[in-house]
């Protein structure tokens, strides 16, 4: 029963963690063990704006503006939709799925149907979905946002990822921890993005923050001039 597992994960991981600590002292490394707890910890706790949801869509850079407008609508329902219900929000609807929405803009039950909701999505939430697309439909032009910039068309954006990677293997060497723990493509394509400013950021970007900052901030942000904003 879970009472047990819950039991079971005191009993076997305790005496482990007490062991891993030890062993992080003696190398010197607790403080960025505690502090890459810290960060995975606040990164769980982060409050997203729901009218900015939106810019989390994958793929919401293909869209035009009045189908990103309907993709804000629809974003901004589903996150509070799934925070009244308590639920993850690709269980209120799927992200390709709203994305679908968005892109297609049906006007009947029918056309959700096609382009393919699952029969819970449109029986609880298909008249929902109806009304914000027939609101985006409505909007005047100047009400429409600008259009999303992909970050993987930026010019420059293959030979600054490679470049990041390059220096984050070289500083992996000098540290002696591993290149993957010390930055992952997401890491790198937050940091782009802030560098370019296609996403709002909450804070600074994790490969120029706490313990990886003390090891890459400067250099970092060095490599960075060469890629103008």
């Amino acid at each position: 029963c879970q009472l047990d597992y819950a039991a079971a994960d005191v009993f076997y991981l305790l005496p482990i963690a007490s062991q891993l600590m030890k062993e992080a002292e003696a190398s010197g490394w607790l403080a960025a063990a505690l502090n890459e707890c810290q960060m995975t910890q606040q990164r769980r706790q982060e409050i997203a704006d729901p009218k900015e949801a939106w810019r989390d869509i994958t793929n919401a850079w293909q869209l035009r503006t009045r189908q990103l407008a309907c993709l804000q609508l629809l974003a901004d329902w589903r996150l509070r939709k799934a925070r009244e219900r308590d639920l993850a929000v690709n269980f209120v609807v799927r992200e390709e799925h709203l994305w679908a929405v968005a892109r297609y803009m049906p006007g009947s039950m029918g056309e959700l149907d096609s382009i393919g909701l699952s029969g819970s999505e449109i029986r609880f939430h298909g008249k929902t979905l109806l009304a914000l697309v027939a609101k985006a439909q409505q909007l005047p032009d100047e009400a429409l946002p600008e259009p999303l910039l992909n970050l993987m068309d930026m010019p420059g954006y293959r030979k600054a990822f490679k470049a990041i990677k390059a220096l984050v293997q070289e500083v992996a060497s000098e540290s002696k921890v591993s290149a993957e723990l010390l930055a992952s493509r997401r890491q790198i394509n937050q940091l782009l993005n802030a560098h370019w400013k296609l996403k709002p950021q909450n804070g600074s970007p994790e490969l120029i923050a706490g313990w990886r900052g003390e090891l890459m901030a400067d250099r970092l942000n060095a490599l960075l001039e060469a890629y103008p904003q």
